[in-house]
C-alpha cells in the first residue's frame, strides 16, 4: 500500500504544529482541506494519529512512529528539491540552523545581514541551545546542521572544524589600551561568574584547573549570557568568554578584556550535520559566511601607537 506524499507532508506539518490552524497556514490550505487529509490518512491506515483535544492536536503512540519513519524521507525529499533547484543555477529554498549561545549574541546577526542580501530567496530558521541539544536535533534530521563547541565523535553525525578561539577574563572597566594578560592561577582569586558545568565554557575552565592542581569555585552560575555581561558591568564580577563575544561586548558595555595565559585556553567552534546528507549549497554558503565573520571578529585589535612630542 503507497500513501500519498500529500498526506504524509500534510501529517509531519501537523505532528510539528500541533494545531490544525498554524499547520494550516504553514501549509498554505484551508483548515477543512487539512483536516479532510488527515482523515483520510487515518481511515486508510485504520489507525488514529492524533487526540483532538483542547490543547490541540496531540499525536499518539501510533503518529509518533509514523512521524519517526516518515521524517528522514521527507528530508531526503527535501534535500533532493534543492539539489535540483540549484542545477538551474538558482539559490533559493529553507535551511534550519541550530547555533550556541555565544555565536547568537557574537556574530549572528552580521551574518544574517550578509546572507540575506546574497541570497534573499532562502529561508532560515534559528533554533539556539547548547552543544549536546543541537547535536541531538541534527541526528533526529530537525537541523540541516549546527555550530557547536567540539564534541566527542556520534555515530552518523559528521564534524568540521570552523575555528579555535581563545577564551578571555572579563571585568569591569574602560581600558584605552591592552592590559597584561592574567595567569589563569589568578583566577581564583577572583568572584568569578561561570556557566554551570553542562555548558562547554566551563568544561574547559575546569579542565585547566584540574590539570593545575586547583580549584575554581564561581560565585554564581549562570548559562545565560546577557545577564552574566550585565551583572559583570555593575559589580565587581569576573567572568571568562571567548574572546568574539567579550570584544564586542566591550563596545557595548563597561567591560574590559585580559588574555589567559599559563595555559591559554581554547574552544573549538565545529559545524555538524548528517553524515547521510551531504550539505547543500545555500548550507555551505551560509557556512562561509559565518566562517569570515568569526575569522574577522578573532582578530585582536591592535595597541594605539603612541606619538611621541618633540619639545619646540
Amino acid at each position: 500500500m503507497m500513501l500519498d506524499l500529500r498526506q504524509i507532508q500534510y501529517f509531519a506539518c501537523l505532528y510539528e504544529q500541533r494545531s490544525v490552524t498554524r499547520a494550516a497556514r504553514s501549509l498554505n490550505v484551508v483548515q477543512p482541506a487539512l483536516s479532510m487529509q488527515i482523515s483520510r490518512l487515518e481511515k486508510r491506515l485504520g489507525i488514529n494519529l492524533f487526540e483532538r483535544t483542547a490543547r490541540g492536536m496531540i499525536p499518539t503512540a501510533a503518529g509518533d512512529a509514523m512521524y519517526r519513519l516518515y521524517l528522514p524521507v521527507l528530508l531526503d525529499l527535501k534535500h533532493a528539491n534543492q539539489q535540483v533547484m540549484e542545477l538551474s543555477g538558482k539559490v533559493l529554498g529553507k535551511i534550519a540552523v541550530g547555533i550556541i549561545p555565544s555565536i547568537t549574541n557574537s556574530v549572528l546577526a552580521d551574518v544574517l545581514r550578509r546572507y540575506g542580501a546574497k541570497y534573499p530567496d532562502v529561508e532560515i530558521r534559528i533554533d539556539e541551545a547548547y552543544s549536546g541539544t543541537l547535536i541531538d536535533w541534527v541526528m533526529a534530521g530537525d537541523l540541516d546542521f549546527a555550530i557547536v563547541n567540539s564534541a566527542r565523535r556520534r555515530l552518523g553525525v559528521v564534524a568540521q572544524p570552523l575555528i579555535n578561539e581563545e577564551l578571555v577574563f572579563v571585568e569591569r572597566g574602560r581600558s584605552k589600551g591592552i592590559l597584561p594578560p592574567i595567569p589563569f592561577a589568578r583566577l581564583k582569586d577572583h568572584a568569578l561568574v561561570l556557566p554551570s558545568r553542562r555548558h562547554g565554557i566551563r568544561s574547559i575552565v575546569d579542565s585547566a584547573a584540574e590539570q593545575l592542581g586547583i580549584e575554581i569555585t564561581p560565585q554564581v552560575e549562570i548559562d545565560a549570557l546577557s545577564p552574566t555581561l550585565r551583572l559583570v558591568a555593575e559589580s565587581a564580577l569576573t567572568t571568562v568568554l571567548p574572546a568574539i563575544v567579550a570584544r564586542k561586548s566591550t563596545t557595548e558595555l563597561p567591560l574590559q578584556t585580559r588574555r589567559i595565559i599559563e595555559p591559554t585556553l581554547k574552544r573549538q567552534l565545529v559545524y555538524v550535520y548528517r553524515a547521510q546528507r551531504p550539505l547543500s549549497r545555500v548550507v555551505t554558503a551560509f557556512i562561509d559566511v559565518l566562517t569570515e565573520e568569526l575569522k574577522r571578529g578573532a582578530v585582536e585589535p591592535a595597541a594605539p601607537k603612541r606619538i611621541s612630542k618633540r619639545p619646540r
